[in-house]
């Protein structure tokens, strides 16, 4: 589905609230779930090597000029000024790169929004087929380079040494 696009747009709140009721995301303060998002779209991009366009709306924030900040070298973070909303600004993006001739796949959950794209010569995704996409992306990440799923538990060097070493080391602490 990612394949062949050159831009990925991603409706940030519309994405986050579909994949917190999902249970994929953890639901949190704001901050909290958008770097959640923003950590897990910054690897997949990489690894479909595509140029993601998070979007987050800050419309409502009175005097906000918005603000952009390349994340990585695959994703960028817009916050849109006061008076413009992710989907505005999502529409003009669309259209400006599809016009100078850009693969464009927008990622939203808002059905008007899908339709306004897809007549603006982008592809569109939901939320729900996105994290499919992103699911099987993180299982190809982790079968190609061997790493396993984040653990809550905490890895301490202790924990791989052999047990001569750990005593000797703790003679030595206990000379002091």
């Amino acid at each position: 589905m990612l394949k062949g696009h050159d831009y990925l747009l991603v409706d940030g709140y519309n994405v986050s609230q579909q994949w917190i009721n999902a249970g994929f995301l953890q639901p949190g303060e704001l901050d909290y779930e958008r770097q959640q998002l923003i950590t897990v779209l910054s690897s997949v991009a990489s690894y479909w090597d595509i140029q993601c366009l998070l979007v987050f709306d800050a419309h409502l924030v009175k005097g906000n000029p918005g603000s952009t900040e390349q994340m990585t070298p695959h994703l960028c973070v817009i916050f849109t000024p006061e008076n413009q909303t992710a989907d505005s600004l999502i529409e003009r993006l669309s259209v400006s790169l599809a016009a100078d001739n850009k693969h464009v796949l927008v990622c939203t959950s808002d059905l008007a929004e899908q339709n306004i794209v897809l007549t603006r010569g982008a592809s569109r995704i939901s939320s729900r087929e996105f994290l499919l996409e992103v699911k099987r992306a993180k299982q190809e990440i982790n079968d190609v380079y061997g790493r396993h799923p984040a653990t809550t538990q905490r890895s301490w060097l202790e924990d791989s040494l052999p047990s001569d070493i750990k005593q000797a080391l703790d003679d030595m602490r206990k000379k002091k």
